[in-house]
């Protein structure tokens, strides 16, 4: 799963797109969600077949 890795997430959001996701992850309040996400989505050991987001504005 390339989510959120470097390359996915150029693939998927361009580079300036990445490089704002990195900034907003990099703050302190943003930084252990994201740690966590990064685990999830990369550990080999659970078979994450589908991710559902709902998102409400």
């Amino acid at each position: 799963m390339t989510l959120l890795s470097p390359k996915g997430m150029i693939y998927d959001e361009g580079i300036f797109g990445t490089l704002k996701i990195i900034r907003n992850a990099m703050k302190a309040e943003n930084r252990e969600q994201f740690k966590r996400m990064f685990k999830t989505f990369n550990d080999p050991e659970h078979k994450l077949h589908f991710i559902a987001v709902c998102s409400q504005k």
